[in-house]
């Protein structure tokens, strides 16, 4: 071992100051050669010499040679010797240790040393860039104090450790989790030897520390890597597993990686019959030879049962050893199914072997079915000249062999048919020919007596085995027929477009032009009917009853007219969501006992709860529900009763029965009952009613999936049912039904400020009826424009608290008129309702988007409107 050239400079200080201190002459060298240093000789003359060695620690000798004159003693001879000696002995130790803690430095992070007690005497300055504390932050204290302040050492890893430290035993590798003041987390490796005095009594410790946080979390990142994926992955050595992941356990059936782990070997679970296999890919690794790394092979799960398992292997190293690590996928599907084409394959082949021979023998046949057939067969080459064409060809156009074989079809068509001009049609024909893609083109041309004919000719290409273009093969139809049908059908289709667009327009035309006077009528009638009891007599109020009555027949009328028109047309718009029926049959009661009230008979429901939810639209049904109470009601006897029953049928439908005990059916009205304006025979004009109720209901039901019936015996009464289909959520707690909200029409508007209320109506009987309706309401006041364009100008000077607007105005419209409010920055928030007799689901719609906040329409229901006046001015 060399001196490095800074210790040797020392030495050679030291030996020059000897040199000169005793007149001395003084040469070093090795054994092997080469002066290490020489001093003292330029000076002093030479008289004696004195050969030495110098014996060092660890096996290192040098020669030592001092020469000098003869006054120096052989005591200062011998002290010159023995000096140089400890001091080589010295520099040699120093540069062991030197080393040594180099070698240390890299083998660990940090020193440290404690005493007896176990504290803490010295740690090396690097153990503050790892834990983050200084060294004198250390000292003096004991492991127990200086981590049990941020673990719990009361886990047996901990426990076991302390043991090894009160037993003074040697310990290597404790690993443990360590937090830094900054909140960093360290994970460190700490070994450590017991240090003894020469009695033997125990000194302490002296050890080393580690940072092993980057090692740690490539771990944590491998296990979570691992265990989260849905690859199986093992690791063996030997063929012997030392790990499994979760995905591979659940492959092979097993229920944990203990119970994986225990059945030992690869040669264990493999298929008997691939043991061989896998002894010779053994006996091929052994003697190094080449060996493919991707491995399929049959395995056994833990049931017995047979997986085909795909592998893909590589060597790694595993807790300092070398290992396999396999990735695993489960490829038992794809085998079968490969097994499966593979017979299939087969199969085929002796199909395909079976089918050439008929072909060639049927291809004779098909010539002849093509000559036969009504429509034409056709081949060309590649130039695209004629080769093939079938005689029925040749009949519809008069056309002989020669005009037709060895021609392009443009020039058929053009030399021999005399067609017009179809310039583009051809241009993008041709390209489709050029580019050789599949065709088909439709063109008139003029046939034998003629006649102008529509044929169309489709063709595919045909391509070598190598891809060289053939020539295409194909067919021509005569479609003239179908062509003239297309076109018949195209006006017809337009024709009823028109149709139903009229129908639409009329439909309109008419619910405004019938709504308009009934907001009338039924306005001042239900105005009369509130104020004019004190003032009107008996025979006056039941006039006055008959008006409203009269009027409501008719409203009903019109609205059932509509929404049976809107199903008829398509239009009917449904929104199906699960429903609770029973829920639904008790926010009817309501309704059907103004019925019962009506007409004096008694409404006992006997609904259950529990039955499935219902798959409908709530609106809806609720509407057919109140269809069917209110007849049961209307066709009943003087103090008869009404039951409401439900069920659930075997067919998966949940039913409610309206039961009456009532005048009944006869049998020869049954099959009319569901036909519009058909009524029970002897009751028109005795009973109030459209004759479309239950044509609408059926119709209803019939959109939501569901059905209606009945059953009736002539006075005894009638069962009508209906039938909606059950959701598919079978408990009512795991989905939130649809709960209709109660309104009570009744409630009365009194707001407690001062309002103003803007009305832009130009019919003057709407305008006296609205005035009418706001002197019955205190605090508010109505101020009033014919057109959009005054009320415009009103609604910026005097910023009313409402807009009602009416829709159908002179000049601009509602829907302009409402745009421009939400233009205006100082208006644009404030409340405007639609108020119209145009009740078509089309325009509420179109009003809801032009920007009015809600869409009544007429004629008003007095109650209902007095609840929003009130909801909206509160």
């Amino acid at each position: 071992m060399d001196l490095p050239t800074n210790y040797i400079s020392e030495f050679k200080e030291y030996a020059l100051q000897l040199a000169e201190a005793f007149k001395v002459g003084i040469v070093i060298s090795k054994p092997t050669g080469g002066i290490v240093l020489q001093v003292g000789y330029d000076s002093h003359p030479i008289e004696n010499v004195r050969n030495v060695d110098l014996h060092i620690e660890g096996g290192v000798n040098f020669n030592l040679e001092i020469s000098s004159t003869a006054h120096v003693f052989e005591t200062a001879l011998n002290a010159i010797e023995k000096s140089l000696n400890f001091c080589l002995n010295d520099l040699y130790q120093r540069y062991r240790i030197e080393r040594y803690e180099m070698f240390l430095d890299t083998a660990a992070d940090w020193f440290w040393e404690s005493g007896p007690d176990n504290r803490f005497v010295y740690l090396s300055g690097k153990v503050e860039d790892v834990l983050g504390l200084r060294p004198a932050q250390i000292i003096g204290h004991t492991r127990r104090e200086i981590h049990g302040r941020q673990h719990d050492i009361s886990t047996p890893q901990w426990l076991a450790h302390l043991k090894q430290l009160e037993r003074h035993e040697p310990y290597c590798d404790f690993e443990t989790r360590w937090m830094r003041p900054d909140g960093g987390i360290r994970h460190i490796s700490l070994s450590g030897q017991p240090i003894w005095t020469q009695k033997g009594e125990f000194a302490g410790y002296r050890g080393t520390g580690l940072d092993i946080t980057g090692k740690k979390q490539a771990q944590i990142d491998f296990q979570n890597l691992v265990e989260g994926s849905i690859q199986g992955i093992c690791i063996h050595r030997h063929w012997e597993f030392v790990f499994v992941n979760p995905a591979l356990v659940k492959m092979c059936g097993y229920d944990s990686a203990q119970e994986f782990l225990a059945v030992g070997s690869v040669e264990k679970m493999i298929a008997p019959y691939e043991r061989e296999r896998l002894y010779e890919y053994r006996l091929a690794k052994e003697k190094g030879e080449q060996i493919d790394t991707h491995h399929v092979a049959d395995y056994l799960t833990k049931s017995g049962d047979v997986i085909t398992l795909e592998s893909i292997n590589s060597l790694i190293e595993w807790k300092g050893q070398k290992a396999i690590l396999s990735t695993v996928i489960d490829v038992t599907e794809q085998k079968k199914a490969e097994q499966r084409l593979q017979e299939h394959h087969d199969q085929l082949q002796v199909l395909v072997a079976e089918r050439t021979q008929d072909l060639m023998t049927s291809e004779q046949r098909f010539r002849n079915a093509a000559e036969a057939a009504s429509d034409w067969f056709w081949e060309t080459d590649e130039n695209h000249k004629v080769t093939f064409i079938s005689e029925r060809f040749y009949e519809l156009f008069d056309l002989t062999h020669e005009d037709v074989l060895g021609k392009s079809r443009l020039e058929i068509v053009e030399n021999q048919m005399k067609i017009p001009d179809v310039s583009q049609v051809w241009s993008e024909h041709l390209e489709s020919l050029n580019d050789h893609k599949p065709f088909s083109i439709r063109y008139w041309v003029r046939g034998r007596s003629a006649d102008e004919i529509c044929i169309e000719i489709k063709g595919k290409p045909l391509f070598e085995g190598d891809g060289v273009f053939k020539g295409y093969i194909g067919a021509g139809s005569d479609v003239t027929q179908e062509v003239k049908t297309e076109e018949a059908l195209r006006v017809a289709v337009k024709e009823a477009e028109s149709a139903n667009s009229a129908k639409s327009d009329f439909l309109s035309n008419m619910s405004h032009e019938l709504r308009t006077p009934l907001n009338a009528i039924l306005g001042f009638a239900q105005l009369l009917e509130s104020n004019g009891q004190a003032n009107m007599s008996e025979r006056q109020l039941m006039q006055l009853k008959h008006i409203r009555l009269g009027g409501e027949h008719l409203l009903e009328l019109v609205n059932e007219i509509l929404d049976l028109s809107k199903i008829e047309a398509g239009k009917l718009t449904i929104i199906a969501e699960d429903v609770d029926l029973k829920n639904l049959i008790d926010i009817c009661l309501p309704y059907a006992s103004a019925f019962s009230e009506k007409y004096n008979v008694k409404i006992e429901d006997r609904s259950v709860d529990g039955l499935p939810l219902i798959w409908a639209d709530a609106l809806r049904a609720k509407q057919a529900l109140l269809n069917l109470l209110s007849n049961a009601a209307k066709y009943n006897q003087e103090n008869g009763t009404v039951w409401i029953d439900t069920m659930r049928t075997s067919d998966g439908f949940v039913r409610v029965t309206i039961r009456d005990n009532g005048i009944g059916i006869r049998e020869s009205d049954k099959e009319k009952i569901f036909q519009p304006f058909q009524r029970a025979a002897g009751q028109d004009g005795v009973i109030e009613g459209t004759g479309i109720g239950l044509v609408l209901t059926k119709k209803l039901l019939e959109e939501m999936g569901g059905r209606i019936g009945f059953e009736s015996n002539y006075g005894e009464g009638s069962a009508f049912w209906l039938d909606f289909p059950a959701s598919v959520t079978s408990e009512k707690s795991n989905i939130a039904s649809v709960q209709l909200q109660q309104v009570d029409g009744r409630s009365v508007c009194a707001p407690q400020n001062q309002y103003t209320m803007l009305y832009v109506e130009d019919n003057p009987s709407n305008l006296s009826l609205m005035a009418g309706i706001v002197d019955c309401i205190p605090n508010l006041r109505m101020v009033s424009a014919h057109t959009a364009e005054i009320g415009l100008t009103m609604l910026q000077a005097q910023k009313p608290d409402l807009v009602l607007m009416d829709i159908n105005l002179p000049g601009m419209d509602g829907f302009q008129a409402v745009r421009e409010i939400r233009a205006l920055k100082d208006v644009k928030d404030m409340p405007v309702f639609a108020i119209s007799a145009d009740a078509l689901s089309d325009t509420i719609s179109k009003g809801q988007e032009a920007g009015f906040d809600r869409y009544l329409t007429k004629p008003i229901d007095l109650p209902h409107f007095m609840s929003i006046l009130d909801e909206v001015l509160k």
